[in-house]
């Protein structure tokens, strides 16, 4: 299903094509959440207080090692600690 759908919006590697599409894709993704480090590093720690609240805090050393990991990997790392 998900193989059908890429070659339906013409994103198949196929045709050389969309390989490049996606990495261009990709880089601007990156390149935006490189120049918003803050609001995205801001949103992940929201994201992981919900997640948190969610699961009754029962997960809670794992959930903040998950974000911190992700926020490591966007702009300068992460740029909500004191």
């Amino acid at each position: 299903m998900i193989v059908a759908q890429w070659h339906e919006y013409g994103n198949s590697t196929e045709n050389g094509q969309g390989g490049r599409a996606m990495n261009s894709f990709f880089d601007r993704v990156k390149d935006l959440a490189d120049q918003h480090d803050d609001k995205v590093d801001a949103a992940l720690e929201k994201v992981g207080d919900i997640v948190d609240d969610k699961t009754g805090g029962k997960h809670t050393e794992h959930i903040e090692k998950a974000v911190d990991a992700a926020q490591q990997h966007t702009g300068g790392g992460d740029s909500t600690k004191q």
